[in-house]
């Protein structure tokens, strides 16, 4: 799904951080069984693209033998 969402434009992110806050932890549970804990949000959207990541090219970091 991450990839399929990456190949068609929006940008995804993963976030756990807000669920270290109990009140949201508990507010984005399963709301018919009141079950379980959410572990990861994914965050879907359209924003401004960022700058490129720097790489190493790939045959300084792999020898195929």
């Amino acid at each position: 799904m991450l990839l399929q969402a990456t190949l068609d434009g929006p940008a995804v992110s993963l976030d756990s951080q807000a669920l270290e806050w109990p009140e949201l932890r508990w507010a984005l549970r399963d709301p018919l069984t009141a079950m379980g804990h959410v572990q990861m949000l994914l965050r879907f959207g359209y924003g401004p693209e960022g700058p490129d990541t720097p790489r190493r090219p790939v045959s300084e970091v792999l020898t195929v033998v």
